[in-house]
């Protein structure tokens, strides 16, 4: 990494409550760890921010409270990498032996809703798959990302009922969702859903040895590949992106993303494991 990257990371933060505006801070020391899955559970994340003022650590503690991680390079290069809620008893408050005072978060992306939401309704009449994503966004208070048309005009000729938790409802959505199936994420408290093995529509970016933002060697796997690269904070599962180098070249599906940053740190990098586009 160039002298030049190095000293062009930016970090910030932002507190709020869900649903509200937030307070940014810039210029602290923050490291985070945020790991998206595309296994259905809650996306997590792991945050140090040090000497934060008490002013700001208090409003953690409210109910409700939201953190936003913000990451990128240089000025007006941040992006989110991050936004979720503080787990029960995820606040810890510590000291080091350099006299710093270092916040450690624990936190994850929709859990509340993942852990919380249940939905028991049934409908006697034929039915859109678009009603019932509808349905589970109202029950989760998940906001509405790109959720495919051709999916939501899918119609049930003779309804359905649905009782269970938020995640398992959507499986069953994505399983009736013929005649090929539909993958789901939720990112960033907000929902996507799309046609099985296909990705959302935003634009694929370039990872590249030739661009100089492709860390080491590429790594295939059975189907589709590992990699690192440098940060890129708005990468995450469903989303497609290019690989080129001498050992292989492609387009992909990101199915897990790591993002691992800290601006006053060695790493400041995402670790992605990929499927080939088109393979379930």
């Amino acid at each position: 990494m160039s002298i030049s990257q190095l000293f062009g990371r930016s970090v910030s933060v932002e507190f709020g409550v869900e649903g509200a505006p937030g307070r940014r801070l810039s210029g602290l020391r923050v490291g985070f760890n945020a790991k998206y899955r595309s296994d259905k559970t809650p996306n997590k994340c792991t945050i140090k921010i040090y000497n934060l003022a008490p002013t700001s650590l208090a409003m953690l503690f409210v109910p409700r409270a939201v953190i936003r991680v913000f990451a990128g390079y240089g000025v007006g290069g941040e992006k989110l990498a991050f936004e979720g809620t503080p787990t029960d008893g995820g606040l810890t408050l510590e000291a080091d032996g350099n006299g710093d005072r270092i916040l450690s978060i624990d936190a994850e992306d929709g859990g509340r809703a993942f852990r919380e939401a249940v939905i028991n309704a049934s409908f006697a009449t034929p039915t859109t798959i678009g009603q019932l994503i509808g349905l589970v966004l109202a029950s989760t208070q998940w906001s509405r990302g790109f959720i495919d048309p051709s999916i939501e005009a899918i119609t049930l000729p003779h309804g359905c009922t649905l009782v269970g938790r938020a995640a398992d409802i959507m499986d069953r959505i994505a399983a009736m969702s013929l005649p090929f199936g539909a993958d789901w994420h939720v990112r960033d408290g907000t929902l996507y859903v799309v046609p099985k093995g296909t990705s959302t529509p935003e634009v694929a970016p370039l990872f590249s040895s030739y661009t100089g933002n492709l860390i080491g060697i590429p790594t295939p796997t059975k189907d589709g590949c590992k990699f690192k690269g440098l940060m890129d904070a708005t990468l995450r599962p469903g989303r497609a992106v290019y690989v080129k180098s001498a050992a292989l070249e492609g387009a992909y599906i990101a199915k897990d993303v790591t993002l691992n940053g800290d601006a006053w740190g060695n790493e400041f990098e995402v670790e992605v494991e990929a499927r080939l586009i088109g393979v379930p």
